[in-house]
């Protein structure tokens, strides 16, 4: 089925009927669905008795064909938030909602391999040498957060002397060397703007995170796709998933290969008591700790999320922290990744607007 920009692939079934969301089976119990007078998903397709809101037999958009089961009715879920209300980052998330049939994810493996679309919102960053060569160097990861912004650490944003601030982002791709082909599912979009947290601080990497405004829209596909937001203080989970091209062996061989790990969430004065001695900002508000003996964050890892996965209906990626800093030994202790809920204001505001 063509899709345009993979929204929806709405089986539009009269006035009176509600829209059921791309992959969306409208004879299917839990298929994510809206009424038609709406364009964000905000209920699950039910019968009568397994939905709550119309015990009283109120009128509900029906999910079904004409003729077919009438009985199932778009009812309104607790995870799927009425499209006027909830934060501006969760309504945008819920536009780029598919509806799974399957909802199948397994922690991986440390360094096990990965495929074109399998982290559908990772965002190589790519950098120019000053000396106009005009070649590329791939060397800090971001998150796709919508079609025209990519969400990333600040040390990553602001560049260095010698290659100066990102100058083009690759999507769709799981190889970030240079001279190595993307492959035919790649973009590689120009930066057009970049945007660093206002209370940066480079000297203790506090409020390290940035966002990239980037010249034209990515093309939303199955290898590029964008990423919501975790939106809660409290994290409900002990592991995260790290998706980057950063090293994973001791001899580094394997920087520029996309790659995954997954890491447990560390408490945070176990974090505060390792890192006591360095020159660094942590705190429990704006940055969390994750990983362990052998499963770390590495060179190459900077600027790149690690992410959750949001349970049935949605199975969306959500992104919980930003890579931001470790030791330099990587493995010997959890890295610090800046947690994205504290600046969900700003980002809200620079990526959406006020509106």
């Amino acid at each position: 089925m063509a899709l345009h920009s993979w929204l929806l692939a709405a089986l539009c079934l009269g006035a009176a009927r509600a829209v059921v969301f791309e992959g969306g089976d409208p004879f299917r119990e839990d298929a994510i669905c809206s009424p038609p007078e709406s364009s964000r998903p905000v209920g699950l397709c039910k019968r009568p008795h397994s939905c709550p809101v119309n015990r009283d037999g109120s009128w509900l958009p029906n999910c079904g064909l004409p003729g077919a089961d009438a009985n199932m009715q778009c009812c309104a879920h607790p995870s799927l938030p009425h499209p006027q209300g909830g934060r501006r980052s969760r309504r945008a998330c819920l536009q780029f909602t598919k509806a799974k049939q399957h909802c199948d994810f397994q922690p991986p493996a440390a360094g096990s391999e990965v495929r074109i679309g399998d982290f559908p919102y990772f965002a190589g960053l790519g950098y120019k040498t000053r000396t106009g060569d005009g070649k590329t160097s791939w060397a800090c990861g971001g998150a796709l957060i919508s079609e025209n912004f990519v969400l990333t650490a600040a040390n990553c944003a602001r560049g260095s002397p010698s290659f100066g601030a990102p100058a083009k982002v690759r999507l769709g791709a799981v190889t970030f060397r240079e001279g190595e082909g993307a492959g035919p599912d790649a973009q590689e979009l120009d930066v057009a703007q970049v945007i660093l947290h206002p209370a940066y601080n480079a000297s203790s990497t506090r409020n390290n995170i940035a966002l990239l405004r980037l010249a034209d829209s990515a093309r939303l596909t199955r290898a590029v796709y964008p990423a919501c937001l975790f939106p809660e203080e409290q994290l409900p989970i002990h592991r995260v998933v790290l998706a980057g091209a950063g090293a994973r062996s001791a001899e580094r061989s394997d920087v520029g290969k996309l790659s995954k790990v997954d890491l447990p969430v560390v408490p945070f004065g176990k974090c505060q008591e390792i890192y006591k001695h360095s020159n660094t900002y942590i705190d429990e508000l704006t940055t969390i700790c994750a990983g362990e003996k052998g499963r770390d964050a590495c060179v190459g890892d900077s600027g790149a999320p690690v992410v959750q996965k949001e349970a049935a209906p949605l199975c969306n990626y959500q992104i919980v922290g930003i890579t931001s800093f470790g030791f330099r030994q990587c493995g010997s202790q959890p890295a610090v990744y800046t947690k994205v809920q504290a600046f969900l204001p700003w980002i809200e505001e620079t990526v959406w607007g006020r509106s």
